[in-house]
């Protein structure tokens, strides 16, 4: 075949699949439009839902939001101010004049950061009134991973249980709250737990806290006063 020829063949390969491409698009086009035209009521509902939920979103998240989150610090500030001096009913209820309570700014903000440690000092306050079901639910709805916050809000539950005699869910909670391995509040949290196994006739565990303390936290005031306790273990057990 001569080079002529090949051109030739070529450039009718090259315009029979341009022809073909062309004509399949027209027809996806035109099935394209047929299916909007049979469909479009649906298809623009479904668009026009799609604008409503980015919008509201946009405008919930800049407003709205935004709005809530500055009432709810207002709010939480003049709370902090009672909890700072132990007056833990004005904390925890309010004062009937500026401050609702910390339960009402929970209850009302709870989307926002400061809301979520209203919780956090109604049920700090709740314990400390012997409220202590109020005092589980405000602590349970507390979330955070702050080294410091989260072991006191974990322990604090755990002395809810105890003051209600349930004393294995008080030992789980004294568990998560030393787990978080801290000078401070690891030592506090694992001799109450101590006290309670003893409670329970669980007197090896016990044992095995109070080593912990004594050879992890000697420095502490648990620490220190540990001995005690091994010793009176130690002998019970011979």
């Amino acid at each position: 075949m001569s080079e002529t020829n090949v051109q030739d063949k070529v450039e009718e390969i090259k315009t029979k699949t341009v022809g073909a491409v062309t004509t399949e698009a027209e027809d996806l086009r035109s099935s394209g439009e047929q299916i909007y035209d049979n469909n479009k009521n649906l298809i623009n509902g479904i668009i026009g839902g799609i604008v409503v939920l980015v919008l509201g979103y946009f405008l919930y998240q800049n407003f709205y939001i935004k709005d809530k989150i500055a009432e709810a610090n207002e709010a939480i500030w003049r709370g902090e101010q009672y909890f700072a001096v132990d007056s833990f009913r004005l904390a925890l209820e309010g004062d009937g004049s500026d401050f609702e309570g910390f339960e009402i700014v929970a209850e009302d903000y709870g989307m926002t950061e400061a809301g979520n440690l209203a919780n956090y000092y109604a049920g700090i306050s709740a314990l400390q009134l012997g409220r202590y079901e109020t005092a589980i639910d405000h602590l349970e709805d507390f979330k955070t991973d702050d080294p410091l916050l989260a072991p006191i809000a974990f322990g604090a539950r755990g002395d809810a249980y105890s003051e209600l005699g349930q004393n294995d869910d008080a030992i789980k909670f004294y568990k998560k709250a030393y787990s978080y391995e801290n000078e401070l509040t690891s030592p506090i949290y694992m001799m109450k737990a101590g006290l309670l196994l003893e409670l329970e006739s669980k007197n090896d565990k016990a044992l095995d806290l109070y080593k912990k303390i004594k050879s992890k936290y000697p420095n502490s005031e648990e620490g220190r006063n540990v001995v005690k306790y091994i010793s009176k273990l130690e002998l019970a057990s011979k």
